[in-house]
C-alpha cells in the first residue's frame, strides 16, 4: 500500500513538473533558487524520477524472470512441470503383481467360503444328532425300566395260565378261584393299558408266521411242512416305540427227516 501511495504522488509531482517546464518554456513563469533558474531544479528533479522509474521497471522484468524460470527450460519455452515419460514396462509389472495379488485373495478367499461351508455343515449335523438324541430320550428313556417291568407280566402271565378251566367253568367251578383268575386278568389288562401309554407293546407271533430276526428269537426247531415259519411259541416278546426291547422266544420249523 505504501508503494502504491508513493507512485500516486511521484505521478503528480511529475505531472505538475512538467506544467511547470511547459510554463517556463513559454514564458509564463520565472524563478530563481540559490542562484539558479527554476527550470534547472525541475529538470533534475524530472531526471532523478525517470531513473528512479527506470530502475524500478527493470526489478520488476527481473522478478518476472525468475518466477518464469520454474516453467521455461533454457529458453525453448518447454514447461519443467510436465509429467515424465510413462515406464510401459514399469506398469505392466505393477499390473501383473496386482494380478498376482487379486488371484491369490480369491484362493484365499475360496478356502476360508470352504472352510465356512464346512463348518456350517457340521454345526447343522451336530444340530441334527442333538435334536435325535433328545428325541430318543424322551421315546426311550424308560428303556432300561421297561425291561424290569416285562419279567413281572411275564410272571402275570405264567400265574394266569397255570388256572386250570376246569376250576374256572362248568359245575365244578370255584367261585374263590373264579374271582381270583378274574383279578389276574384285569391286572394284565391294565398293565398292558399302561404299556400302550408309553410306546410298549407286546410281539405275539402265530404259528405259520413267517420268522422274522428282527423280532423273533429261534431256541429250538420243530419238523414241519412251513419251513422258515415259527411252529411255536415259547415267550412273548416286546417292542418299545419301534425299537425291540426283547424279542420272541420261538421254535422254528425245520424240513422233515
Amino acid at each position: 500500500m505504501s508503494l502504491c501511495r508513493f507512485s500516486i504522488g511521484a505521478r503528480s509531482c511529475l505531472l505538475a513538473t512538467r506544467r511547470s517546464s511547459s510554463a517556463l518554456a513559454r514564458g509564463r513563469v520565472t524563478a530563481i533558487r540559490d542562484g539558479k533558474p527554476l527550470g534547472t531544479w525541475i529538470n533534475r528533479f524530472t531526471n532523478r524520477y525517470s531513473r528512479a522509474n527506470t530502475n524500478s521497471s527493470k526489478e520488476d522484468k527481473k522478478d518476472e524472470s525468475v518466477s518464469n524460470e520454474g516453467t521455461t527450460d533454457n529458453g525453448n519455452g518447454k514447461e519443467n512441470d510436465l509429467e515424465p515419460p510413462i515406464d510401459i514396462d514399469a506398469l505392466k509389472k505393477t499390473l501383473l503383481d496386482k494380478d498376482e495379488l487379486l488371484a491369490k485373495k480369491d484362493a484365499e478367499l475360496n478356502e476360508l467360503e470352504d472352510k465356512y461351508k464346512r463348518a456350517l455343515a457340521e454345526t447343522e449335523n451336530t444340530r441334527h444328532r442333538m435334536l435325535k438324541q433328545v428325541q430318543d430320550a424322551k421315546l426311550f428313556g424308560i428303556q432300561d425300566f421297561t425291561k424290569d417291568i416285562i419279567s413281572i407280566a411275564d410272571v402275570l402271565e405264567k400265574a394266569i395260565e397255570s388256572v386250570p378251566s376246569t376250576q374256572i367253568e362248568g359245575k365244578e367251578a370255584n367261585q374263590s378261584i373264579v374271582s381270583l383268575y378274574n383279578g389276574l386278568k384285569m391286572m394284565e389288562t391294565n398293565l398292558l393299558k399302561v404299556f400302550s401309554k408309553h410306546g410298549l407293546s407286546k410281539i405275539e407271533p402265530g404259528d405259520g408266521e413267517k420268522f422274522d430276526p428282527n423280532l423273533h428269537e429261534a431256541l429250538f426247531q420243530i419238523p414241519g411242512d412251513k419251513v422258515g415259519t415259527i411252529g411255536a411259541v415259547s415267550k412273548v416278546g416286546y417292542v418299545l416305540n419301534g425299537r425291540t426291547i426283547r424279542p420272541a422266544m420261538v421254535g422254528v420249523v425245520k424240513e422233515k427227516d
